[in-house]
């Protein structure tokens, strides 16, 4: 077994390239580290180090990044960037979460969506109504407690504030908080980090919230029949199975997806993933729209719920579903669930784009582990600014209780191990004099 394991990650090293970016080692994000091996040679309990990105508070850079990644990749699907922020508040101009909120336009179309913890819904006129003009938006509680409230609105501004009088505001008394991995070959040691953090994990969100019902769920995907069918066909891939063992060809997927539904136990939620192994893979993508299918499908909550889920990765999609993956992501954003994508070792390009669009339209924060901690591949530099590098069980930890409290909780000065950008007052100046903001 273990023979089967190490010849698995080995092929998907350097057949599938999830780790083959060998060049460019000690470049990433710089950092090195002291590294994270414990005495049986696993990953120590908060080693891995990882960095966090709002797109939504630097949405103008946001959209020169899209613009720039779809001049060489036309074919890719296009994100959405006619975006308009839909805030909901009381009297007080407190957020309401969990509020729906439905908007029209004069053609009759209409779209509906739920706020986020922060009172927020994003709207994209021209993906979401096929177009602008003038704008209807209705909002209401989800109990019916309040009358909604009805306003027209105009293009001319990329925010709208419209109060619901009476409403009363109240954090989310629970948390779904779902975790979707890839465990192809390359990721043994994000699987391994989550195994070893998910106690401490919980354990500071229920000292920090301590009210809230937490339930936790896992899906973890590997890749479908055309990824083996392209590995099998890859010359390197036979010569490494022979050296390894006498295969001739990857071995068909031991899975495609497994889902494990919510729980509100612990205990059971971490024998699940310890019983994870990371394997097969045989080529670079991977099933990412089979993953967030199922992701979708858990059975989450209705009502005033916080929905988190932690997406961990290190591949796109295939390119001929690079649409189904969109649309997962579409999916999730009107179930209201939030999506911070993870971007591990040999993350390419391709999906960091598909991770940052997922992070925002959905409200989410692009993570992305670095190379400081000195555990696994050389982690690509994304393209971001600035940044602060913290330990990636913290990042995990603040995003959660923001999420919950409606409260962005910042870092302290003893979490942040290395700053990128020359922040200051979480406040980048750029070449060009344009802010960005951490």
């Amino acid at each position: 077994m273990r023979r089967h394991v190490l010849a698995t990650a080995v092929l998907g090293w350097l057949v599938s390239g999830c780790m083959m970016d060998t060049a460019a080692e000690g470049s990433g994000s710089s950092g090195g580290g002291a590294g994270g091996g414990s005495s049986d040679g696993q990953v120590d309990p908060g080693t891995l180090t990882a960095a966090d990105w709002d797109d939504n508070a630097n949405f103008t850079f946001y959209q020169r990044y899209v613009a720039q990644f779809l001049e060489g990749n036309s074919a890719w699907p296009a994100a959405a960037t006619d975006r308009v922020t839909v805030n909901i508040v009381d009297e007080r101009g407190r957020p309401v979460p969990s509020a729906q909120v439905t908007v029209s336009n004069n053609t009759g179309a209409s779209f509906s969506s739920r706020t986020s913890a922060q009172g927020r819904a994003l709207l994209f006129p021209s993906r979401d109504l096929g177009g602008g003009g003038s704008f209807v938006v209705k909002a209401e509680l989800q109990d019916g407690s309040v009358a909604p409230v009805t306003v027209t609105m105009a293009t001319e501004t990329d925010a709208w504030d419209v109060v619901l009088p009476s409403a009363s505001v109240q954090r989310p008394g629970a948390l779904d908080l779902a975790f979707m991995v890839d465990t192809t070959g390359s990721m043994g040691d994000e699987i391994e980090f989550l195994a070893r953090e998910i106690q401490g994990i919980s354990d500071a969100i229920r000292a920090q919230l301590p009210e809230v019902n937490v339930r936790y769920a896992l899906v973890v995907y590997r890749d479908g029949p055309a990824g083996n069918a392209a590995a099998a066909d890859n010359p390197l891939a036979r010569v490494v199975g022979e050296v390894l063992g006498g295969m001739n060809a990857p071995m068909a997927e031991e899975y495609l997806v497994r889902t494990f539904d919510f729980t509100d136990s612990l205990d059971d939620f971490k024998s699940k993933v310890d019983a994870q192994e990371a394997g097969g893979g045989g080529d670079y993508p991977e099933a990412v729209e089979a993953g967030l299918e199922a992701m979708n499908g858990l059975s989450w909550r209705s009502g005033n719920v916080a929905r988190l889920a932690f997406f961990i990765a290190d591949a796109p999609p295939h390119h001929d579903r690079a649409q189904r993956t969109m649309d997962e992501i579409q999916r999730a954003r009107l179930a209201g669930i939030t999506v911070f994508p993870v971007a591990a070792s040999g993350s390419s390009v391709h999906s960091e784009y598909v991770m940052r669009v997922a992070a925002q339209v959905t409200q989410g924060r692009f993570i992305f582990i670095t190379d400081d901690s000195g555990v696994g591949g050389s982690h690509e530099e994304p393209s971001i600014p600035c940044y602060r590098v913290q330990k990636l069980q913290g990042i995990i930890i603040r995003n959660v209780v923001s999420e919950v409290s409606g409260a962005r909780v910042e870092p302290g000065s003893e979490d942040i191990l290395r700053e990128v950008g020359n922040p200051v007052e979480g406040v980048c100046t750029l070449e060009d004099g344009s802010e960005a903001y951490l």
